[in-house]
């Protein structure tokens, strides 16, 4: 499955305790496929950060199957390196991670996702550089 860009960053949240009146069971990842909600509103996202001993909002990468992950990731940091993810969902330093295509570990807290034509501008204009 291709995700976008915007698709992988879209807010998400996971049910973390039951309450009264609640329509999900524990464990429930928030937008699903699965359900009806198939993308959180201004309103449903102000709600669930309201009540975070209810709702965890997720980081992009978690409770992701690695067919959902980019294929290209660029730092968070002022550097803004761009590399093509080999293999996702493994253990990096600071948690799950990739390998890219230069053999090395990275985790993803420290990327974003990213597309084709980023990483083909960003390998243009790094040619001999450092990545």
């Amino acid at each position: 499955m291709d995700m976008t860009v915007e698709e992988l960053l879209a807010p998400r949240y996971k049910v973390i305790a039951d309450y009264p009146g609640n329509l999900w069971d524990v464990g429930t990842l928030l937008p699903s496929e699965y359900h009806a909600i198939k993308e959180l509103s201004p309103n449903m996202i102000a709600f669930y950060d309201k009540y975070p001993h209810l709702f965890r909002k997720l980081e992009w990468w978690e409770e992701r199957k690695p067919e959902d992950m980019p294929e290209y990731l660029k730092t968070i940091h002022h550097d803004g390196r761009i590399y093509k993810a080999i293999e996702h969902n493994i253990k990096a330093s600071n948690g799950l991670g990739f390998i890219n295509e230069n053999g090395l570990r990275k985790s993803y807290c420290n990327y974003l996702p990213t597309t084709l034509e980023d990483y083909t501008h960003y390998t243009k204009s790094n040619k001999g550089g450092m990545r």
